[in-house]
């Protein structure tokens, strides 16, 4: 179907761009990332000019090598720009799953912090849906799941400030997921602030963090946090 056409040859480019952007904010050249799959530096070029995209296995752990953000790899855009008229879809390329194929009712409880434990911006995790966003396969049928725009630019580069991401609160952490730790509401106020990090170790009274920038390692008394949220990667979403 042309729709179906449109969307994916916009989610080729957007993707190539964010791939260009996260590789070379890494300090990497396309020929060293070439060299960590195994391929030329010319097929990285394909990927960055939204001629090519990498198949599902690539795409997984493109993500996790990157920190792509999960939502623009699986194509998850609410408004797709129209591609060039002269745009033709490339030949044998796997198509991420259509977006009328993913429903949107997951729903988006607020915004969370990119801030530290002293002073974390308020989140309001208590319910109130502001928004819905896009299902991906592998959370069909879950009711756990929540998602959530990331605000302030601490764990960038891995999320960049407005950047969705998806929690679950079934399966509980491990050391070195992405976790959102929201904490206990000060002198009875409703809102609950909220901080998403890097999970280091959890102890029988602390739980220790790491953030990005600016880079530091930091600890959380246990009797502050109210709950600790699970930040799903792509194979998680994807189902790779």
């Amino acid at each position: 179907m042309i729709n179906h056409r449109l969307s994916q040859n916009a989610h080729m480019s957007i993707l190539g761009d964010a791939i260009r952007a996260s590789r070379q904010a890494k300090g990497m050249t396309q020929a060293e990332l070439g060299e960590r799959f195994g391929i030329s530096k010319a097929a990285v070029a394909m990927w960055e000019s939204g001629k090519n995209i990498p198949d599902q296995r690539k795409m997984a752990e493109l993500t996790r090598v990157l920190e792509l953000d999960p939502a623009v790899a699986i194509g998850l855009h609410d408004e797709d720009p129209l591609p060039p008229a002269n745009a033709r879809e490339a030949p044998g390329v796997p198509r991420p799953p259509a977006r009328q194929e993913m429903p949107k009712d997951v729903p988006v409880l607020g915004t969370v912090s990119g801030g530290d434990a002293e002073n974390p911006a308020d989140f309001e995790l208590n319910g109130q849906i502001v928004d819905y966003v896009r299902r991906p396969p592998r959370l069909i049928g879950r009711a756990d799941v929540f998602a959530a725009y990331v605000q302030g630019n601490s764990v960038s580069p891995w999320r960049e400030p407005g950047q969705l991401i998806y929690l679950e609160g079934a399966r509980p952490p491990r050391a070195m997921d992405y976790v959102l730790v929201e904490l206990k509401p000060n002198n009875g106020d409703d809102v609950r602030p909220a901080l998403v990090k890097r999970l280091l170790a959890v102890t029988p009274t602390r739980v220790r963090l790491r953030q990005y920038t600016p880079a530091k390692d930091f600890e959380v008394d246990r009797r502050r946090i109210l709950r600790i949220f699970r930040v799903l990667d792509w194979d998680e979403l994807m189902g790779v």
